[in-house]
């Protein structure tokens, strides 16, 4: 198990928090109908990206496999929490990753430029668009 990051001074996740917060992820999952073997219920990674203020910027994530050009994961935000921007760009013969997301519970909130947005797509998925700008 590694403990999340923390750079500088700050000290980083004690056991206990991340202990804490494998069980309040394990038990949104569980809430969302998610079926785990005992040991993938172990294996919840807490990640607090080096910034030390979990509750509001990280994420709790299991992942089942992880490959250069893709991966299984399960990531569980807790209620206002952010996971930080992070890119997969292409580099050199490298093309990248992409990711694809799916809400299982909740509500999540995704930022992106403008120019991104598929209108067709979210027109016929949701009936509405919303844009910050």
């Amino acid at each position: 198990m590694t403990l999340g990051l923390s750079y500088g001074s700050e000290a980083m996740l004690t056991k206990k928090q991340y202990k804490e917060a494998q069980q309040r992820a394990l038990a949104y999952m569980l809430k969302a109908g998610v079926v785990l073997s005992e040991e993938e219920k172990e294996k919840i990674s807490i990640a607090d990206f080096g910034l030390n203020d979990l509750e509001h910027q990280g994420g709790q994530i299991l992942t089942f496999f992880n490959t250069d050009r893709i991966s299984a994961k399960i990531i569980v935000l807790f209620p206002w929490q952010i996971l930080p921007e992070h890119w997969h760009p292409a580099i050199g013969r490298d093309i990248g990753k992409e990711e694809v997301m799916r809400v299982r519970w909740g509500e999540v909130y995704l930022y992106v430029p403008k120019e991104w947005i598929s209108t067709n797509f979210l027109m016929k998925r949701y009936g509405k668009l919303e844009t910050l700008n």
